[in-house]
């Protein structure tokens, strides 16, 4: 049953050569590296929003390693009691 709350999502998909942008120099997911390092803010900024409103955010990432190192920092900040992230390959 698909419950009736409301949720925000966003949708991270990083294809093709941009993918680069969110790769170290060894060709793994980074989070400190180029424009990934902005997603713990957003993290945050999202997170106070989520739990002011009540309203959980789930996070659909396309990549398997991206979705893992963003998983991670949901847990070791403690957001993950209003996001969540799943990956969702591209179609």
């Amino acid at each position: 049953m698909l419950s009736s709350a409301p949720s925000i999502m966003c949708q991270l998909a990083v294809r093709g050569p941009l993918r680069l942008l969110w790769e170290g120099p060894d060709g793994e997911f980074n989070p400190d590296f180029g424009p990934a390092k902005d997603i713990p803010d957003e993290l945050q900024r999202q997170y106070r929003i989520a739990e002011a409103q009540g309203i959980p955010v789930e996070w659909r990432v396309a990549e398997p390693k991206a979705a893992e190192a963003i998983e991670r920092i949901v847990e070791r900040e403690g957001y993950d009691d209003l996001i969540t992230v799943t990956v969702v390959p591209p179609q």
